[in-house]
This record gives structure tokens, sequence and C-alpha cells, in this order.
């Protein structure tokens, strides 16, 4: 996933600047930016998995939405063709 690859990127240069002797004090929006970012890859990995494994409530009715709609333009793209 992309943002496991930011992620990881963002944990490097992280650990650089410690290293290089900045202090936490000066990293603390950065590293309030990772834990936001972190928590989204979770709550992704969780949502990939629920629509994976069909457990995503109100899959069905979105399909059936949006199988009608799909049905309904190509009717009217049928009707707009000139004879």
């Amino acid at each position: 996933m992309l943002l496991e690859g930011a992620l990881a990127a963002g944990a490097r240069i992280q650990q650089g600047a410690t290293t290089g002797g900045l202090s936490r004090l000066h990293l603390i929006e950065f590293e309030y930016g990772q834990m936001l970012q972190g928590a989204e890859v979770v709550w992704l990995r969780g949502l990939i998995d629920d629509i994976a494994d069909g457990t995503l409530d109100g899959m069905a009715d979105w399909v059936a939405l949006h199988a009608g709609r799909a049905s309904e333009g190509a009717a009217q793209r049928s009707e707009e063709v000139p004879p």
C-alpha cells in the first residue's frame, strides 16, 4: 500500500532527524502526522478486509443501486441515438 511506503519513509526521516540531534519537541507536528497516517493505514486495512470477505454492511444495496443506474444510463443512451 502506498501509504505504508510513505509512513516508512517518514519514520526514516524522523530517525535521521533525531540521530542528527533534532529534539522531539521540534518534531512533534511531524510525529503527529505520522500517527494520523498510521491510524489511516490501520483503518483502510480493516475496510479492505471487510470488502474482501463480504462483511461490509450495505454492499448488496450499493451494488443494486449502481447496477440500476448503469442500466438506466444504457437505456437513455440507446434512446438518444438517432435512427
